[in-house]
């Protein structure tokens, strides 16, 4: 986790050395787990993002992003017992410039989510036994920013994800193919 964000930090200094209202932004937010599903038990750790505007049309601002957000349940029932979670949500988005210098965005967008899961557990006399999955799907994000001056900014987003995780132990119900998460957090425009 240190080395994810310390080359986040080298990566975003690099970018404002070399980038001048070129429609680059970079976020970094506290993700929180909501509603009834399966990531209800999971506890956010930290999201970062980077997002590209490439079309001002000026009502609204086309561009992509990619998130990524690290979720883990910090305390299992099972003494020994780790899980946790990157969610990686690449996304089409629009922001809807409002109020007399644009400050506040309204934002949507749609995108696919790829999500890696990892549970950890340690067996008496067999060591750690890691099992992984990978589970894809549609995700739906709406929010808004704030300028808090001309490159610093504050953002809220609610992503809804459609996942399809039906397997032989997992339903095809609403609660094991969903996922919640608010993001609220800083963002920087290079």
């Amino acid at each position: 986790m240190k080395y994810c964000i310390s080359v986040l930090l080298i990566a975003f200094t690099s970018f404002s050395a070399f980038s001048q209202g070129t429609g680059l932004s970079a976020t970094i937010s506290y993700p929180i787990t909501v509603g009834d599903n399966f990531l209800n038990e999971y506890t956010g750790f930290v999201d970062v993002g980077v997002q590209y505007r490439f079309w001002d049309l000026n009502v609204v601002n086309l561009g992509i992003s990619i998130n990524a957000s690290f979720v883990g349940i910090p305390n299992p029932e099972n003494e020994g017992e780790e899980f946790r979670g990157m969610l990686i949500h690449p996304t089409l988005f629009g922001e809807f410039p409002l109020g007399r210098n644009g400050e506040f965005k309204p934002i949507a967008g749609i995108g696919y989510g790829a999500n890696r899961f990892v549970s950890t557990r340690n067996d008496d006399g067999f060591g750690d036994v890691t099992f992984k999955s990978t589970w894809e799907g549609i995700v739906l994000t709406a929010g808004a920013s704030y300028d808090i001056s001309q490159r610093f900014f504050v953002v809220a987003l609610f992503d809804w994800a459609e996942i399809n995780r039906s397997t032989i132990t997992v339903s095809d119900d609403a609660f094991d193919n969903r996922g919640n998460i608010i993001k609220i957090g800083l963002g920087y425009r290079f």
